[in-house]
């Protein structure tokens, strides 16, 4: 019964009639769409991303004698020279447009905390972009194709791992990611970003590389006729339905979904982080430190952690959720509304 009395207590007037008003546009935008579509214009277009590397080996290493390695092995850390990765990008398009893509290769550092149970999922402690290798625009009048290699030396990425390993009391994996990242856009479209990926351990003696994203996909477009009423029609409709429908969506989950969702966070913090987290029932004394820094993100708190080498304390009053960090004289604290 509490349930149904939040649900009716969210559907106000106004939110019914931003919902009504959202539905008509929608539909008359959909009734002009439909007439303003030029018969049989669909655009296929396909876009392939090959990924390839090579493990090269220390020259006179004693154990391996062959000069480098190929894909899908497990490699020996300690004997690895660099690994060449070569990158194919492809895409098609049917007909042929004038078309933009951007492109970015990043390199990332991630670092895990070891997990006791194979079950459970990874509990990421960082995961920050801390190189950017390439970044660049192309036109293209319709099919587009990109091609570069680059050469990835472990040993500098082992340091990093050793370096945060050292400031924590917890065991982590360490890794870098690769992510080779195309936008595809014209002026009747905008796909969404195409990444392929490549993940390699640096904290193990041995490993194995592994690709992800999926190495093709196809999605299809269609094409507008310019100009005309119709189309402008469609386009006002649109976006009174747009405008409609992000008010009442504001009005409902501001009174029905914003205390789950602060609990839901709450609890993700609590069970992905445990290991970092200490629980008190003791209240914070925020009078008793010169300087309060509040976060606005948890994953500030969390970064902060780490990177200070201090344990996170939470309290949860009955207003709200504190996760905190004292040190010295300043008290770093994330609040979560829970009231």
């Amino acid at each position: 019964m509490r349930g149904m009395w939040r649900i009716g207590k969210v559907l106000t007037p106004p939110v019914i009639g931003c919902l009504l008003i959202a539905i008509l546009s929608i539909g008359l935008a959909f009734r002009l769409a439909a007439g303003n579509r030029a018969p049989e214009s669909p655009a296929p277009m396909v876009e392939h991303h090959e990924i390839e590397y090579r493990v090269n080996l220390r020259p006179r290493n004693g154990i391996i004698d062959e000069p480098s390695l190929g894909m899908g092995q497990t490699y020996i850390f300690s004997i690895v020279e660099n690994i060449e990765i070569d990158n194919s990008y492809r895409s098609e398009l049917a007909p042929s447009a004038e078309t933009q893509y951007d492109y970015a290769l990043t390199l990332a550092f991630v670092a895990k905390v070891e997990k006791e149970d194979p079950k459970d999922p990874d509990q990421v402690v960082i995961d920050e972009v801390i190189e950017t290798l390439r970044e660049a625009t192309y036109q293209a009048q319709g099919d587009f194709s990109l091609d570069e290699q680059l050469v990835i030396d472990l040993a500098r990425y082992r340091q990093r791992y050793l370096a945060t390993q050292s400031r924590l009391d917890f065991p982590i994996e360490g890794e870098i990611r690769l992510d080779f990242t195309v936008q595809m856009s014209g002026d009747e479209f905008e796909m969404e970003a195409y990444t392929r990926s490549v993940v390699i351990p640096v904290s193990e003696p041995f490993f194995q590389i592994k690709l992800a994203g999926a190495e093709s996909r196809e999605a299809r477009q269609v094409a507008l006729e310019s100009g005309g009423p119709k189309r402008f029609g469609s386009v006002m409709f649109g976006v009174i339905a747009v405008m409609a429908l992000t008010l009442g969506a504001y009005l409902a989950l501001k009174a029905y979904g914003q205390q789950a969702s602060s609990r839901r966070e709450v609890d993700k913090l609590l069970h992905g982080y445990r290991d970092m987290i200490i629980i008190t029932t003791t209240p914070v004394n925020w009078a008793a430190y010169k300087e309060r820094v509040v976060l606005k993100d948890a994953k500030e708190l969390l970064k902060l952690a780490v990177n200070l080498d201090e344990p996170i304390m939470y309290y949860e009053a009955p207003e709200a959720a504190c996760f905190y960090i004292p040190k010295g004289d300043v008290l770093f604290a994330y609040l979560v509304d829970v009231s």
